[in-house]
């Protein structure tokens, strides 16, 4: 037998071993504390890798070292790939970098940027060493940033205007899409083009102080004409935007804004605004102009009808047989209703003409509620009706705002429910709605079993001269305007108006209003003068005496004391009727036409009080009031009570009458009730 022995020196092999290990030894303190993923590969297997790496997977160091590098990929084949490529460079002995899709432990896919190179280039076969970074962040941020520049492009491109950005020695470095479009340039071409030589020597020459300002850090803007690529000339609004580095100017911006359009536009818009003006101008004078006549007209229409119910009122203290007394009750009343027609066209003028204002004082809720319940009372009872009212505790009484304007929607609502219920109950509930420290905001709620609204007519009722149908006008009367005055309050008062009906069982009307809150408790305020009742209700002679606390037997003595007045009227019928409406009731009436025979009256004699006119030819009833009240004047009382008598009724013309110096005020056509009420106030009869 021949035995054939072959021996390998592995002599240097087992040195090499030793090196390297030594290798591993000496360098692992280092590369664990790198901050980057370091392994070292031979043959395809992990044979060494540090904390970093291990972490990056997942894995603990026992199951990276010694395992095929093959489970660290996402994908086989990429991974068949990156070593076509890895290999042959690091036999070169280059440097191999690539990003590859990686897998966690947990299945999770991340790309890590791998940078391999043979440890020895001598021996690249005896191993590798690589470096592994986490790209996922590092990607996502360079895909953000990006994004973000062509978002920036997009938003610099959609800007109305030629966006550019120059150095601080005038050379481009950006333009925006309408500044190319603008110049006619191309990008490149507009790259690195000197500002004299984009605008050329007359607006280079134009714009050098603004350019040296912007180039000391002071923001510039001013207007130039431009002409575009196109040969068209346009007014141009110019910014310069110096970018500051500390105290150092590194390039400024350029913002060019075509304006052409705008000056345009607000040339056009300078001459609608004239014409606005001269249109509204126009209207104020027509609104004034209408206001105006409205007022004249309400005293003319005030005046005869002051006669005609005041003769009326007469008539009923004659002997009349009892039919004879309905008939005159029917036409005063008439004339009533027709003041009250009157009031509500003033009403919904002043509306329109934005001429109402709220004023504010304090009341007492309840005082203020009681009152007008016991009047409507009697509009109620005439009709066989029952009127009630409510207010629930959690309502704060004391409160601050427009009473008259309240009351004035209250009785509105409350006489429509009695003049469309013709049995049963209306009621009044008062309700809070919200409250804080300083307001209130109440519901006020009229509810009753009447005719009720049909469904499709009750978005209509609110709207000017219109009511449910036309047969509701011909079979109850009124002229619409009532609930629109009604809607018009409410929102002057902050508030709203609504309501909820079924036809044939009845409404409830509702509105709400907000109040200032008193600070503390007051004294109940209530309403001095008795108001009209919607549908211009009147009592007859013996429930106005009552009203006003004086029985037929006591006026019958007190008459036999003659208080002597002064009435002041340039209308004969009311010379006639006033003197002797009143001598039935203790009071001798003395007339005169104008205001100086007022003086001369009150020179002469001796007058307990004055019922002046304010609107009669020559000195007029103010002017008369001035001259009584001044102590140099010749009359024997500058206190004499006066009660202001005129056809104008509306606030203003009150707050006149006050102002010249007169004590109180009486709206015509006169209601005896209210002159008695008066007249006992002021001149205090006694027995």
């Amino acid at each position: 037998h021949i035995i054939l022995l072959a021996m390998e020196d592995i002599t240097e092999r087992k040195q090499a071993e030793e090196i390297l290990a030594n290798i591993y030894k000496e360098k692992a303190v280092v590369l664990e504390n790198v901050g980057l993923g370091v392994f070292f590969v031979k043959n395809r297997h992990v044979e060494w890798a540090n904390e970093t790496f291990c972490h990056a997977f997942g894995l603990t160091a026992e199951e990276v070292i010694g395992s095929r590098t093959d489970i660290f990929s996402a994908s086989r084949e990429e991974y068949e790939q990156f070593g076509n490529e890895a290999y042959p460079s690091i036999l070169r002995g280059e440097t191999f970098v690539k990003e590859l899709e990686l897998r966690h432990r947990d299945g999770t896919l991340f790309t890590g940027r791998l940078t391999g190179k043979a440890i020895d280039p001598a021996e690249p076969l005896s191993g590798s060493i690589w470096i592994l970074s986490d790209e996922t962040i590092r990607n996502e941020l360079e895909r953000k940033l990006r994004n973000s520049e062509e978002f920036m492009r997009l938003l610099i491109d959609v800007i109305p205007g030629l966006v550019g950005y120059w150095t601080s020695d005038l050379h481009c470095t950006f333009a925006n899409r309408l500044y190319l479009e603008w110049t006619g340039k191309t990008l490149e071409q507009m790259l690195g083009i000197h500002l004299h030589d984009l605008l050329g020597d007359k607006l280079f020459s134009g714009d050098e102080l603004f350019i040296k300002a912007v180039l000391q850090g002071k923001s510039q803007r001013f207007e130039r004409t431009l002409t575009n690529v196109g040969g068209a000339i346009r007014n141009c609004l110019i910014h310069f935007i110096p970018n500051m580095e500390g105290d150092h100017v590194r390039g400024f911006f350029t913002l060019v804004t075509d304006v052409t359009e705008l000056k345009q536009s607000h040339h056009q818009l300078e001459c609608m605004n004239i014409e606005l003006f001269q249109r509204t101008a126009e209207a104020e004078s027509s609104t004034r102009a209408k206001s105006e006549f409205l007022a004249t007209m309400s005293h003319e229409i005030r005046t005869p009808m002051n006669g005609l119910v005041g003769m009326i009122q007469l008539l009923q203290q004659t002997g009349l047989t009892t039919e004879q007394h309905e008939y005159a009750e029917s036409a005063k009343t008439a004339g009533f209703e027709l003041v009250d027609l009157l009031n509500d066209i003033l009403d919904i003028s002043k509306i329109e003409a934005g001429r109402i204002i709220l004023e504010v004082s304090d009341f007492d809720l309840e005082s203020i509620i009681s009152a007008s319940r016991k009047l409507l009372s009697l509009q109620a009872s005439e009709k066989g009706l029952e009127l009630t009212s409510r207010i629930d505790a959690k309502v704060p009484t004391l409160l601050k705002g427009d009473t008259v304007r309240l009351l004035q929607i209250i009785r509105n609502l409350v006489s429509n429910a009695i003049k469309f219920t013709h049995k049963g109950t209306i009621t009044l509930q008062i309700r809070k709605d919200s409250e804080d420290e300083q307001t209130a905001t109440l519901c006020f709620r009229v509810s009753d079993s009447g005719i009720g609204i049909d469904a499709d007519k009750l978005e209509h009722i609110f709207k000017p001269f219109t009511q449910a149908d036309s047969s509701t006008t011909r079979l109850f009367g009124g002229s619409g305007l009532g609930l629109t005055i009604c809607l018009q309050m409410a929102e002057l008062m902050g508030g709203s108006i609504g309501v909820e009906s079924v036809a044939g069982e009845g409404s409830t009307f509702w509105f709400t209003a907000v109040f200032e809150k008193q600070a503390k408790k007051i004294c109940a305020i209530v309403p001095d003068s008795t108001p009209t009742l919607k549908g211009g209700i009147t009592a007859n002679i013996n429930d106005n005496v009552n009203q006003i606390g004086l029985t037929p037997s006591a006026l019958k003595a007190k008459s036999s004391i003659p208080i002597r007045i002064l009435l002041a009227e340039d209308d004969p019928r009311a010379r006639k009727i006033v003197p002797k409406l009143l001598k039935n009731y203790g009071y001798l009436v003395d007339v005169v036409a104008d205001g100086e025979e007022v003086l001369r009256a009150l020179e002469a004699d001796d007058y307990s009080l004055v019922l002046m006119d304010c609107m009669m030819p020559g000195m007029d009833g103010y002017r008369a009031t001035a001259v009584i009240r001044n102590p140099a004047s010749s009359v024997r009382r500058h206190d004499i009570p006066i009660i202001a008598l005129t056809g104008n009724a509306a606030k203003q013309d009150v707050e006149r009458c006050i102002a010249a110096g007169m004590d109180d005020h009486l709206p015509k056509p006169l209601k005896l009730e209210d002159l008695l009420t008066r007249l006992e106030t002021f001149v205090n009869i006694k027995q």
